[in-house]
């Protein structure tokens, strides 16, 4: 009898084994097995240390794991790769330094921000400026939707009208030209899923950039779905934004298609913008190997209205700069991004992560004083392998980063004065110019951990920079062309973190990073190179805390620098399209960092979440002297130019039965010195937001989202960006203001198609 019953139950067993699936359930990001998740189904299970659990085929099933987002999924009849994303509210979960080796956000030696999907998609999809203002030591300038800049702890704020010493990824595609200028503005926040902020120089594994690194992640499709999804937004001074998205995710595979378009008349007068972006991103997932295919297309054209005098900005904000409006300004541009990864695990132990990429860029950009028509083609590669070391929790990444890039460029006559009312006319070319641009970096990364709460970093970069360039205009006697090879620079970095109880976390580290000039910053007013400039250099030493309280509803981060930065490269502006640089001196970049996120109320109808940022900079010049005139001016001890000694942002967003959601937002720019001797400075200003949405479910397969949005709420006048050291030409007066929207309105309507 009992032999019986014992082959009975190993029959059974057998028969219940033969009709189970075996699945995997993996960390999104760093593709690590998830131990001790709870799978529930007709049966409750847990995965193992593997991250393995079985399931019955063709039933839903739940899983849930601590900071995890909860998966509702159809256990389909075939093996299951399941990746997991990280819970946004909890610190702890989040993984970051995804490029490198990636580790938990809450023992990450470094100050570093991930902005959630959440806060994205609930932020302004017109422009990035209060996105990104609202990080700790970051600070986005708007001009207009096609003139913007960011600067990171005070780096970059010398830079005229564009993004500069700051490196940027979108995956794992440099964003960031052979020059080091970004445009990050080309990216469209309808197809970003996440984006990673490190502040400070992080040279050891990026690269130049001494201000930071941007990492931007697209959309990720939830799994085995399929749906079809619009938007359409309207808002004042002739706003229109429309998008259509298609997202499949099946047997390990998933595509994501999203179209774009967007246009406003502007608030000024020549302020006209146009831009067309298509996404196209696929990707094959499988126990050892994912593959990732990207390709993203950017059309725009913009009207350039340029800055304005005091004068005009106080009593005519809206018209534009004379000559820009007699002329017509504006630029025409296509971008073109293409980009293949492959990730493969060997096993346990080895990793390896390989991206190509390639880009091309074509423009051509109307100004008064001339017209410029360029091209760049640019090709790289990118290659980690990372190694855990057996036994122990110890990882090492061994790395090399290259890229090479032909800027082209022409420019030519501009004889809109002479035909009158009709805007920019091409005329007689003035020059020919073509540079070659190509980098390398190697790098080495080490993570130890000789005890549970204790976290080593040791990095190490060697990079080599190179500029050719060849004067092709034979219209004249000069030969402008030249090599410029910068000496190979090596940039450490040392960070340690320690948990000393569970939710708080120091840690202090020490960091080098570097800058080299742009092709207009190693030229003379002559047009010839100038073998004596060099690059910026820095080192940044930092302590910080972060962690969580209050039973995990608050999440914490502080953060203390000094950052002092030699071979300061200055931009000196030798006429309208014509500018040098020069090395003038150093300088100090102290400044502290607090954020501050908390669930003030959870119930099960409703929830109010709070979210406060603030810094503090004390930026100042160490040694800068620059010859004007013939006159040597000394401007030791005086204010950083260009950025605000404090920044303040708050934010409350409230959520009522999953319906019906509100948004607050406030943010504080204190007032900047807008010349180099702090003889002048800007006003400071405060911005207040209101959204409310409602987020109704009509049918099973349809998802209905609107909203409205009321931005600058107390119609505010400041201006949303500023020309530092502006010079008057001619007659007129120095143009140091880009004018600030006043209060203008949003109204957006999403919907998604369950397929």
């Amino acid at each position: 009898m009992k032999k019986s019953i014992l082959t009975f139950l190993l029959i059974f067993t057998g028969i219940q084994l033969y009709a189970q699936r075996q699945g995997l359930l993996l960390d999104q990001i760093d593709r690590q097995p998830i131990k001790g998740a709870y799978i529930f189904s007709r049966d409750t299970v847990q995965t193992n240390d593997q991250g393995v659990f079985y399931y019955h085929p063709g039933r839903e099933i739940l899983i849930q794991s601590m900071g995890y987002q909860d998966l509702q999924i159809l256990a389909l009849d075939t093996p299951l790769v399941i990746l997991l994303a990280s819970a946004p509210v909890l610190l702890n979960a989040i993984t970051v330094n995804d490029f490198g080796i990636p580790q938990r956000n809450q023992i990450y030696p470094g100050a570093i921000t991930q902005l959630s999907s959440k806060e994205i998609s609930t932020s302004d999809p017109t422009l990035m400026t209060a996105l990104f203002n609202q990080v700790p030591g970051v600070f986005m300038q708007s001009g207009a939707l096609n003139t913007n800049k960011i600067t990171m702890r005070g780096v970059g704020s010398r830079a005229a009208f564009s993004t500069k010493k700051i490196r940027a990824y979108y995956q794992d595609i440099p964003l960031t030209n052979g020059s080091g200028e970004t445009t990050i503005e080309d990216i469209d926040l309808n197809t970003i899923g996440t984006i990673e902020i490190l502040k400070g120089p992080n040279a050891s594994i990026y690269g130049s950039g001494l201000g930071g690194t941007l990492i931007l992640h697209p959309k990720k499709i939830p799994l085995a779905s399929q749906f079809l999804s619009t938007a359409a937004t309207v808002g004042s001074f002739g706003l229109l934004r429309n998008s259509l998205t298609y997202a499949l995710d099946q047997n390990q595979r998933n595509i994501h298609l999203s179209f774009n378009r967007q246009q406003s008349d502007g608030y000024r007068d020549n302020n006209t913008f146009k831009r067309n972006t298509l996404l196209a991103t696929s990707s094959l997932n499988t126990i050892k190997n994912t593959f990732n295919f990207l390709m993203y297309y950017v059309n725009q054209y913009a009207g350039i209205p340029s800055s304005l005098s005091e004068a005009d900005y106080r009593n005519e904000p809206t018209k534009a700069a004379f000559t820009w409006g007699q002329s017509q300004g504006f630029e025409d541009y296509d971008k073109f991004l293409l980009g293949s990864s492959w990730t493969h695990t060997y096993h346990r132990e080895w990793t390896q992560h390989i991206s190509l990429f390639g880009s091309f860029n074509q423009s051509f950009e109307a100004r008064p004083f001339n017209i410029l028509e360029d091209q760049i083609y640019g090709v790289g590669l990118r290659a980690r392998l990372i190694k855990k070391i057996t036994k122990t929790q110890h990882q090492v990444m061994a790395g090399l980063e290259t890229y090479q890039d032909a800027y082209h460029w022409k420019t030519a006559e501009n004889l809109y004065a002479d035909f009158p009312n009709t805007g920019s006319v091409q005329g007689a070319y003035l020059s020919d110019n073509e540079e070659i641009r190509r980098y390398y970096n190697v790098f080495l990364e080490v993570n130890l951990k000789p005890l549970a709460s204790l976290n080593i970093d040791l990095g190490l970069n060697l990079n080599q920079t190179f500029y050719d360039y060849a004067d092709a205009y034979d219209l004249d006697s000069v030969d402008q062309s030249g090599n410029y090879q910068f000496q190979a620079r090596y940039s450490p970095r040392i960070g340690i973190s320690q948990t000393f109880r569970p939710g708080l976390t120091h840690f202090a580290l020490m960091s080098h990073g570097f800058s080299p000039p742009s092709l207009e910053e190693t030229l003379t007013p002559k047009g010839t190179i100038n073998s004596d400039i060099k690059p910026e250099t820095g080192w940044n030493f930092e302590w910080g805390l972060k962690g969580h309280s209050w039973g995990k509803k608050m999440n914490y981060s502080f953060s203390i620098y000094q950052m002092n930065i030699r071979d300061l490269l200055v931009s000196r502006r030798t006429a309208e399209d014509q500018y040098t640089g020069i090395n003038a001196g150093s300088t100090r970049h102290r400044g502290i960092e607090l954020s501050l996120k908390s669930r003030l109320i959870e119930t099960l109808n409703f929830t109010l979440h709070q979210n406060l940022n603030y810094n503090h900079a004390a930026y100042r010049f160490e040694e800068f002297e620059e010859e004007i005139n013939g006159e040597l001016l000394r401007y030791d001890g005086n204010a950083l130019t260009g950025i605000p000694s404090n920044q303040l942002s708050l934010c409350f967003q409230g959520n009522f039965k999953d319906r019906l959601y509100t948004q607050l937002s406030y943010q504080y720019i204190d007032r900047m010195p807008l010349t180099d001797d702090n003889s002048r400075y800007s006003t400071a200003y405060q911005i207040t937001s209101f959204q409310i949405g409602w987020q109704p479910t009509i049918f099973t397969k349809l998802d209905l989202d609107l909203s409205y949005r009321i931005k600058n709420l107390f119609d505010e006048v400041y201006a949303s960006m500023h020309q530092i050291n502006a010079r008057a030409f001619g007659s007129g007066s120095p143009r140091y203001y880009y004018p600030g929207l006043p209060r203008n309105h949003i109204i957006t309507l999403k919907m998604k198609f369950g397929l």
